[in-house]
């Protein structure tokens, strides 16, 4: 858990987390570690919903508000690096990722999620990221 200090210094260089709904700051508060330096934040779109992705030195942590019958209710999606098995660019903005505890799963049990980014130079460097420090992929 971070502090709301630390927080209001993640808003003054990423200025679009200061528009987040509070239910949704407040497990981004509740989630993050002091002790691990966040490396970027971008602001992309899940399921036609604003986000945030976190990225650290072992994994991205995705934060966006999730419409569950009539409730929205704030939403964490965390990938690390080791275990994503596959990713493939839909196009030019639209990045899919999937990734298991298992290698070999890959069946339901698996996380997925369509990450579109607002910026192709964005995309980009996520996939360079991925590529670098995703261990399964196949070379």
């Amino acid at each position: 858990m971070i502090d709301k200090q630390m927080y209001k210094e993640l808003e003054i260089k990423y200025s679009f987390l200061s528009k987040l709904p509070k239910k949704l700051k407040d497990v981004i508060i509740g989630e993050l570690d002091p002790d691990v330096k966040v490396k970027h934040v971008f602001n992309i779109l899940i399921n036609n919903k604003e986000a945030c992705l976190f990225l650290f030195e072992q994994k991205m942590i995705l934060f966006w508000m999730s419409k569950i019958l009539f409730k929205k209710l704030p939403t964490i999606q965390i990938f690390n690096f080791s275990q994503i098995n596959k990713f493939s660019q839909l196009n030019d903005k639209v990045l899919f990722i999937h990734s298991s505890v298992e290698p070999e799963v890959l069946d339901d049990n698996y996380e997925e999620n369509e990450l579109v980014f607002k910026h192709i130079d964005e995309l980009d460097f996520i996939v360079r990221v991925i590529n670098e420090k995703s261990t399964r992929l196949k070379k």
